[in-house]
């Protein structure tokens, strides 16, 4: 860590009065972005029980310690804005992003958040020189034969955009892209994992797409992979980290679903 950066994180500390979780000055730091969502959350638990010290990006430093406490080193950014994103990334080993738009007009739309709003995230990261980028974003992102408007409406079209951003920007990374989130409990049915041309459309729990984002921050058999992600019977829960190592490196011919992509797996 430079003496810039390191003289930042003294200033952050003394302003904040954060000194970090025990222990946490020796912990690999990953900044997440969208800590406070549903699958934020799930993630936020999962990485510090893996032992990394988590920094929580979000817009509302103290409505994010009064509703969730210090389980994150919460830290004010708006992906909007990249100029908050360079010392909220500054120190990090690695970056993942879970930010999504339900608003189809407005500052917070698909355009300005999945696309604009991850395209500056990956610009910081990687002046950052962040080890890997973990991005979530849709099953059907960017599909092959689906209407262009359609996908622009519903925000995948946006998403797709941010895939191929983060793919050129030469940062190690691996894209998880799932299927209808649901709050059911994890674990409890098969995680089928397929890259994104043998995708079928189906749902799967929060909890277990957190679980592979967790997983690929540092597995080598994530690297510079699209991974699709819904719960079924067909598989065993559990077996999905060995179904890691299967599942192909990015080409034009994987990442890239088709029209079949329309069968939804319950």
């Amino acid at each position: 860590m430079t003496h810039v950066v390191r003289l930042w994180f003294v200033c952050f500390a003394v302003v904040t009065g954060w000194a970090g979780p025990a222990g946490a000055a020796d912990k690999p730091v990953v900044a997440l972005a969208g800590a406070t969502g549903e699958t934020g959350l799930h993630l936020v638990r999962l990485l510090a029980a893996q032992g990394f010290a988590v920094r929580g990006l979000v817009r509302d430093t103290a409505k994010a310690r009064s509703q969730n406490g210090d389980i994150a080193a919460w830290m004010a950014a708006d992906v909007r804005d990249p100029a908050t994103l360079a010392p909220a990334l500054a120190g990090a080993t690695y970056a993942i992003s879970v930010i999504g738009s339900r608003e189809r007009a407005g500052s917070n739309n698909f355009e300005n958040v999945d696309w604009l709003g991850n395209r500056n995230l990956i610009d910081a990261a990687k002046a950052a020189s962040v080890r890997r980028f973990v991005l979530m974003t849709s099953g059907s992102a960017g599909v092959e034969g689906a209407d262009p408007e359609a996908q622009m409406f519903t925000g995948r079209y946006w998403k797709g955009k941010a895939e191929d951003y983060l793919r050129a920007s030469g940062l190690d990374y691996t894209i998880v892209a799932p299927g209808g989130l649901r709050n059911f409990a994890p674990g409890e049915r098969g995680v089928w994992l397929r890259p994104r041309h043998q995708y079928t459309v189906g749902i799967v729990s929060r909890g277990d797409v957190a679980a592979v984002m967790a997983e690929c921050v540092t597995n080598p058999a994530c690297g510079r992979k699209t991974i699709t992600i819904i719960n079924s019977d067909k598989v065993k829960p559990g077996a999905w980290r060995e179904a890691l190592a299967t599942l192909p490196v990015d080409t034009p011919d994987t990442i890239r679903g088709g029209a079949k992509a329309d069968r939804i797996e319950e």
